[in-house]
């Protein structure tokens, strides 16, 4: 498994040594390789140090023959070609004639003589034989699953999920940051970094693929941690071709484990709700085909040797529904009758307009509103109903989408069937063309589109769901390559790619094209069907419409030159991003309808239980109401620029050293226009007249506009040796190296950030009584244009401050920086089986966090305890603080005044490029490979590991990792990460049966019982694995401090419960009629929880919790209880304090991860060269249940109780194919 980067990313390479029967270099021999498949022919020859290379090599097998005068031909057969790999082949020349020929075979798998870099490769034939799910990110089946059979990697069993393909890890590095290349050209996303799966090609269009894991050559680059390399197939001189159908039905599949326990429960107390924990609908198929060969039009061209083509077809369909019950008005609250609401009596309130007694639920009309004893109050409506002559003429087109009830309750009485398809289409198409024999060239291009509605059933009828999102996401890769040979020891290879991908989130009405704005007669809004919310009852509309657009160019460019003992390939890389995300989400506005404006008073108690949503919205009278029409749509331009040298140099016949050198200038974004805006510390507030205030891209004038400064020291050098003992017989290699690399500048805000000041939203509030708006008359007038006030973020109300996240820092643009180095031994056990047995490491720093905040209060002035949150006209006089401005609020928290930025609440540096995170990794690596002999193949890894970080993830997922509490000391809250694991063991096989025609049983004459018993394999991908890490929730927060707060731990005690060392019941709340004072550590709560203080009366606020507590682990320091029991005064509580629980701690882990997938094939011929094959596939073969990680929030009623699994219940998929 551990293979080596070539000097091409989607080719491979073959090199090696050329000597004499006494182990001298010949220099000047002719080696030609020809492949197996295609008949394309590579030629090159023996430099002066008798080493040889091929640089530039189409994926296949080869046979290489050299030639020279005064030595036989060798021939050497079955040499493969693997992507990014180095093919070591040495060959012994003997003395003789050209006429002589020794042939040799050498198509067993070969250890790595010519490289130090480590990861593995997945071939087409693993992808189709072994058990493989749909369903990853996408709908289809994931090639990205076999990523995890390297050792090194992290995905499955972690995060909670089982696939593991959304978020994973490796060499250590963030979720999001690999560099992931498809025929040679990096897909990365600016909106999701290096998430694939959702944009890859079919399964069946890929010949096989890479992942780097540690130590890549200079020519690879842009990487927190590894690299994935696939590759599409290409045609060859015989037309080959596949269709198929995977077949997936719930009636295969075993129940969930949590359904089967709540379905016994409901079962023993004749409760019908046991129905609803059957097995849920699990109908998917996914079909489709492929078909490759050479290029022949009759009598017109033959493209055999030459020309061949390639084209794959996949779609996967299934239909999701469900029943969704909601609130709707009743018949007569349609009719203006709100009798029906009149059910809980008086609230105890006589009205002081007219003396009447208040009721709960009770609607009062707006146009009797009058002053009574200062008091603003109105009369009731009649009998709760208002006539239809007041209705809203607005409101009476929109109460008419409201569906009729389907039961006569008040609440949930709407219950609505239905369903929605998922649809995943993937197309590719590959053309391979040889031009004399100097030149070949190349192109693929590969489409992709998915839809479908989330959630997949609707709360109300079309077009007015109010949840139901809309997506469609199309995804196109174009790719090309020329290969041109100056010489045989001189090669040029040209790299182009295109990406573009657009994802539209939208609603069932804003995808309509409908002019629903025209149809309600609602002024002032677009066109679409605006968002209208009532209290009381489900809302219409979800009134969305977004469109991400990504654009990507990428040019890459090499020379490989051979020359004495050097092997030099010098390199460009160049990638050109265009990104714009409109922002089309408000654009038809919102209405807000609740009882303000129909309930009894404006202020004072008289007003509890009176006025209803519904009412309100048939009078046409809103609350507040607005949109947000962005004045200009961004577009974001970034660049990045590489060059490279690499020089694989053979100090001798045993020892090659990989020297190489890159240097990467990564260029933050910037906004087409400028019209892009910074929070900058230095620029003065004209409100408070304070340092931090925003800047303007389209009006600065000395400023950065792309915000981060490029960061012009990227170089990053790579160092690695291989060395084959000379006593080792060439089947022992020890390989070893350093490497440095810059990760990407992954920007978090899906295009959204830096834009105040240019999209600036529309508001319309009443005072929360008065009828002041009516939907007939629309939304006020407003103008679209752009608020370049420096104060924006200004409220002027110190008491109530504002948050935001607009700023980047110009420190921002330096890109993380990876340093990793490995040490490995590899050992050609036997002809076929090759182990490698290493160890990784990596350092990283600068790597993209969620860490910062640059407001909060210092932790000098936590010794103030509750002095923090009283009023500062209280304690400033007691401090002698001087109002920090002269409009300070006097009323403000005391603590708001010591923020450095006293004029603002939280000040967030994580949309963009916050980049303060850092990470440590370690790993032994071992690996067992086998391919195909006496019909079994093998593929084995185990990795024993220690990831330590505080920055998992490139982008802004935190996978449940709450922020570190002490910011300004980053180095001390670095903990494990949330996908440590120490333990991990992957087995993937396939076992040919051998019975029938040609193999060891049954092998008869009889062509029946040869089609009966030939044919069978059996397949597996296993793994077992450590438990995830946890990550604990936030304690009692410090005022000013906004971060989260670790609890700290009682002295002595266990995080692990006793029920977790012995057995879990979470099915106790469920019995007790969820009713319990809290988790209980003897019986389901695999944690001890928390230690409650005795209040100031000597008495635990909640006993019955407590009681469960026999050996609590956590308590809060900053409880107010806690903090006066260490209180110098009677009158205030004590000092805050950090907490000392570990963020993420390793010392309780979630249970073992274990999981079988299994497969039996049966592969009947069907005419020569024809076969039928029939899968089945069983994931999760032995029905293995594993929880998830529970709650870990002490506070929470069930902290440590488990609720879901992580894995899914056994599932069974069926495949028929038909293959030539």
């Amino acid at each position: 498994m551990s293979t080596a980067l070539s000097g091409q990313t989607n080719q491979g390479v073959i090199a090696g040594n050329v000597l004499d029967s006494t182990g001298a270099a010949v220099p000047g021999v002719v080696i030609t390789a020809t492949n197996a498949e295609t008949g394309s022919v590579y030629t090159t020859r023996s430099t002066s140090a008798g080493s040889y290379r091929f640089p530039s090599i189409e994926l296949g097998r080869y046979s290489v023959s050299s030639t020279a005068a005064g030595f036989k031909t060798d021939v050497r057969t079955g040499v493969e070609v693997r992507v990014g790999s180095v093919t070591s082949l040495d060959i012994t020349v003997a003395i003789g004639g050209a006429s002589d020929t020794i042939t040799v075979a050498s198509d067993a798998p070969q250890i790595e003589t010519q490289s130090s870099d480590v990861g593995g490769t997945v071939n087409a034939q693993q992808i189709i034989d072994l058990p493989l799910a749909l369903g990853g990110v996408g709908a289809m089946r994931s090639p990205e699953a076999f990523v995890f059979l390297i050792p090194g990697t992290a995905g499955p069993g972690t995060a909670n999920n089982n696939n593991g393909i959304f978020i994973s890890k490796i060499g250590g590095g963030q979720n999001f940051g690999n560099e992931v290349l498809l025929d040679g050209a990096s897909q990365t996303r600016s909106e999701n970094g290096s998430s694939f799966d959702e944009e890859a090609p079919s399964v069946e269009a890929i010949a096989e693929f890479k992942v780097t894991t540690s130590t890549p050559a200079a020519e690879f680059g842009r990487t927190t941690g590894g690299i994935e390399n696939f590759v599409t197939k290409q045609g060859s001189n015989k037309y080959h071709g596949t269709a198929f159908d995977i077949f997936r039905n719930d009636a295969l599949d075993a129940n969930n484990w949590f359904n089967n326990g709540f379905k016994a429960f409901y079962q023993s107390q004749g409760n019908p709700s046991e129905a609803n924990y059957n097995r849920g609908s699990d109908k998917q198929n996914d079909y489709g085909g492929s078909l490759g060969g050479p290029v022949y039009i009759p009598h017109i061209y033959n493209g055999h040797d030459k020309s061949f083509f390639f084209f794959a077809w996949e779609q996967f369909r299934q239909n999701l529904g469900g029943v969704t019950t909601s609130t709707v008005p009743t018949a007569a609250e349609r009719g203006g009758n709100f009798q029906d609401q009149l059910i809980n009596g008086s609230n105890g309130q006589i009205n002081p307009c007219d003396g009447t007694t208040i009721l709960n639920g009770q609607i009062f009309d707006p146009a009797t509103t009058r002053v009574v004893n200062g008091t603003p109050c109105r009369t009731a409506f009649p009998n709760n109903t208002i006539p239809t002559a007041r209705f809203s003429a607005v409101a009476q087109k929109l109460i008419a989408y409201y569906p009729a009830p389907t039961s006569p309750a008040l609440n949930n009485n709407y219950s609505l069937s239905s369903s929605s398809p998922i649809n995943n289409t993937t197309y590719t198409i590959r053309i391979d063309q040889t031009i004399g024999s100097k030149d070949k060239i190349w192109a693929s291009y590969s489409s992709r589109e998915n839809t479908r509605n989330s959630p997949t059933h609707l709360t109300l009828p079309a077009p007015v769901d109010p949840d139901t999102q809309t997506q469609d996401f199309i995804t196109h890769f174009g790719r090309a390559g020329w290969d041109h040979t100056f010489s045989p020891n001189i090669l040029n290879h040209f790299n182009f790619g295109i990406n573009r991908s657009n994802s539209i989130n939208g609603s069932i009405e804003a995808v309509s094209g409908v002019n629903y704005a025209q149809q309600l007669g609602i002024a002032n809004i677009v066109t679409g069907f605006p968002r209208i919310n009532v209290s009381g009852v489900d809302s219409l509309s979800r009134n969305q419409l977004g469109d991400n657009i990504d654009n990507g160019l990428r040019f890459n460019d090499s020379v490989s030159i051979a020359h004495g003992r050097n092997s030099f390939k010098i390199g460009g890389d160049y990638r050109y991003q265009q990104y714009s995300a409109l922002a089309n989400d408000q654009i038809n506005g919102y209405f807000n309808f609740n009882g303000n404006q129909t309930k009894a008073t404006q202020t004072g108690p008289y007003a509890g239980g009176t006025g209803l949503g519904f009412a309100s919205l048939l009078l046409g009278s809103f609350d507040s109401a607005g949109t947000t029409i962005p004045f200009h749509q961004p577009r974001w331009i970034s660049n990045y620029w590489a060059v490279f040298v690499q020089d694989d140099f053979k100090v001798n016949n045993n020892l090659v050293l990989n020297l190489g050198i890159r240097y990467d200038v990564d260029q933050p974004r910037k906004e087409a226009t400028n019209s892009t805006s910074n929070f900058s510390e230095s620029a003065i507030d004209p409100k408070s007249g304070l340092p931090g205030a925003l800047v303007f891209g389209t009006t600065c004038t000395s400023c950065n506009k792309r915000w981060a400064d490029t960061w012009y020291k990227d170089i990053a050098p790579r160092i690695g040796f291989a060395y084959t003992p000379p006593n080792s017989n060439g089947k022992t290699v020890l390989r070893g190296g350093f490497s440095t690399l810059y990760g990407p500048l992954q920007y978090s805000d899906f295009g959204g950030a830096t834009l105040t000041g240019y999209t600036n939203p529309i508001n319309q509030n009443s005072d929360g009584f008065n009828a002041t708006y009516s939907i007939d008359n629309g939304l006020a007038p407003y103008t679209v244009g752009t608020n370049l006030d420096p104060g924006y973020y200004d409220n002027g109300n110190s008491a109530a401050p504002v948050a935001f996240s607009n700023y980047i820092k110009a420190s921002y643009g330096r890109p993380a920086q990876i340093n990793q180095w490995n040490l490995q031994v590899q050992q050609e056990l036997a002809k076929d089986l090759i182990l490698t047995i290493g160890y990784i490491g990596s350092a990283g720093s600068h790597l993209k966090s969620q860490e910062e905040n640059v407001n909060n209060v210092s932790k000098q002035y936590f010794g103030l305890g509750d002095q923090l949150g009283d009023h500062f006209s209280d304690v400033a006089p007691l401090t002698g603080k001087a109002l920090p401005y002269a409009t300070f609020n006097p009323a403000a928290a005391y603590v708001q005044a010591l923020r450095p930025f006293p004029q603002y609440d939280f000040i967030a540096t994580d949309c963009c490029l916050q980049n303060v995170g850092h990470s440590s990794y370690e790993a032994m690596i071992v690996s067992l490979e086998r391919r195909l002999t006496q019909g079994l193949s093998l593929q084995a890894s185990y990795t024993w590991a220690k990831s330590i970080t505080n920055a998992d993830s490139i982008i802004n997922v935190t996978n449940g990792v709450a922020q570190e509490q002490d910011p300004s000391d980053s180095k001390s809250q670095k903990f494990i990460s949330n996908q440590d694991i120490p333990h991990t063991f992957t087995t993937a096989f396939t076992y040919a049966f051998p019975f029938g025609k040609n193999r060891h049983f049954l092998n008869t004459g009889n062509p029946f019982i040869n089609a009966a018993v030939s044919g069978f394999k059996l397949s597996g991908v296993l793994r077992y694995q450590s438990g995830q890490p946890t990550t604990w929730g936030c304690a009692d927060g410090i005022p000013g401090f906004q971060n989260c707060i670790s609890f700290d731990r009682v002295p002595g005690s266990s995080f692990k419960s006793a029920a977790r060392k012995g057995h879990i019941d979470p099915f106790r709340e469920l019995r007790a009629g969820n009713n319990l004072a809290g988790p209980d550590p003897s019986v389901d709560s695999e944690y001890n929880g928390l230690l409650q203080p005795k209040n100031a009366l000597g008495d635990q606020d909640n006993a019955g919790y407590a009681a469960l507590q026999s050996a609590p682990a956590f308590t809060s320091e900053n409880a107010p209880d806690n903090r006066r029991l260490r209180s110098t005064s009677p009158l205030q509580n004590g000092a805050f304090e950090l907490g000392n629980v570990a963020r993420v701690t390793g010392e309780v882990r979630n249970y073992l991860y274990i999981n079988e997938d299994l497969a039996l094939l049966k592969e009947t011929p069907i005419k020569e060269g024809v076969s039928f094959i029939f899968k089945i596939e069983m994931l999760n073969a032995f029905n293995r249940h594993v929880f998830g990680n529970p709650d870990a929030q002490p506070y929470d009623q069930y902290f440590g109780v488990p609720t879901f699994t992580i894995d899914n219940p056994r599932l069974m998929q069926l495949t028929a194919r038909i293959q030539f």
